[in-house]
């Protein structure tokens, strides 16, 4: 995907989804819920792989955010439409003299990198960007070019794009949508230790609790031209409630812990359906006829199954048994599914998953010594912060002995 169309070669961020099967064309359109669940994917593998061509994704995906996707207010844009002067995809392709113009002597050996064999050729003499290799694999067969030399001739193709008439903006903030990304940036603050995903993931929290929440933790579903508007739905409190989550295991900000699961009793409240024991999309204070359950995951896991979830990781890091027991319940009420559509249950497959091996829960002391954990927080791994000196290891009920220095602490998580 990151070699291919679909991405962004010189500004960052995937379009849509591509039309061919060799990942050539893409629609052209960005959208900010891709987007903030590929910064979980390209994170969790540049975590385990450190291949640098995964954090250059990363780098690049958040300088589009950046640049063009953050509302005056903090939350982020939508999408990017597709066409620009009613021209499907004209303000990302290239035409050879462009490329040869803005480049000069360079034009040759990148057009040799992003435009294979001719690959990259569309139509009306047009071509998009795309690699059969990394930066790294071409800099080796290709000696005088180097990573600074390659983003320096992005750098300049980005300035002229930027002259173009762009496509248009959709600037509603979505609730689902930018918690979405929260977590996708935390999950690439814990793989790169770059605060600047941190401090964006940061704000649009922020940018939530200040504009889309009200006193009783009720949550707007949109927010446009300075107005929040629409109720909030169970995607909004799903995706919200798994990003404070997150940011708590980064932060150790006990605000951050006690917002999700306000949420959490707000959505058991008002959402939370006790003879199935599963949630409805739509709150009780919506006038339907019918209300419908969402429980299959697909281009985004179902609100269920990230309700169960959290319910789980709440249930350890607050200490509430009913909350496990809701999320068991709602485990039971699907696993008979999960053999014959195994994609249409990857997530709840994770909470099986966490079930059968048994969260881990680390309890570390607040100080900042000790946040050297927190990057190791995972769906099997949580953690949680105390006003102790000594940090403790629990899981199924049985706690480790109190550990006062970190390598015990080290040494314990590496031995389980």
């Amino acid at each position: 995907m990151a070699l291919g169309g679909i991405y962004d070669q010189v500004g960052g961020g995937f379009s849509r989804y591509s039309v061919d099967v060799l990942w050539k064309i893409p629609h052209f359109e960005k959208m900010l819920y891709d987007n903030g669940q590929l910064l979980s994917v390209y994170a969790q593998a540049y975590a385990q792989t450190k291949t640098p061509e995964y954090k250059r994704v990363l780098d690049q995906t958040l300088g589009w955010l950046e640049r063009e996707m953050q509302s005056e207010e903090g939350g982020l844009f939508a999408a990017q439409d597709a066409d620009s002067e009613g021209v499907e995809g004209k303000y990302y392709v290239w035409t050879k003299e462009e490329i040869e113009s803005a480049l000069g002597e360079n034009a040759s050996w990148f057009w040799q990198f992003y435009n294979p064999a001719n690959k990259g050729y569309w139509e009306d003499q047009q071509w998009v960007l795309l690699r059969n290799e990394t930066w790294e694999e071409f800099c080796k067969t290709n000696p005088s070019v180097t990573p600074s030399k390659i983003q320096d001739q992005l750098d300049t193709l980005l300035h002229i794009r930027k002259k173009r008439i762009a496509p248009v903006t959709d600037t509603k903030c979505l609730t689902a949508w930018n918690a979405l990304t929260i977590t996708g940036l935390v999950e690439a603050f814990k793989a790169t230790e770059d605060h600047a995903y941190l401090k964006l993931a940061l704000q649009i929290a922020k940018w939530l609790r200040k504009y889309q929440t009200t006193n009783d933790f009720q949550l707007f579903h949109t927010r446009q031209n300075q107005r929040s508007f629409i109720t909030g739905f169970l995607d909004d409190y799903a995706t919200t409630i798994q990003a404070f989550l997150s940011l708590y295991q980064i932060t150790g900000d006990e605000a951050d812990l006690n917002f999700a699961q306000e949420l959490c009793n707000y959505a058991l409240t008002h959402f939370y359906d006790e003879k199935s024991g599963m949630f409805f999309f739509t709150s009780d204070d919506h006038d339907l006829i019918a209300r419908k359950m969402e429980i299959n995951d697909n281009v985004i896991p179902s609100t269920n199954s990230i309700m169960a979830n959290n319910l789980l990781t709440l249930s350890l890091l607050v200490d509430n048994l009913d909350y496990e027991a809701k999320a068991k319940q709602m485990l039971q009420n699907v696993i008979e599914g999960m053999e014959q559509y195994g994609s249409g249950y990857s997530n709840w497959a994770l909470l099986l998953h966490r079930f059968q091996q048994e969260v881990r829960l680390l309890t570390i002391p607040k100080s900042a010594e000790w946040n050297v954990f927190r990057k190791q927080s995972s769906p099997f791994l949580l953690v949680r912060y105390s006003d102790d000196q000594e940090a403790t290891v629990c899981a199924a009920g049985l706690c480790s002995i109190p550990m006062a220095h970190i390598k015990e602490v080290e040494d314990y998580l590496e031995n389980i």
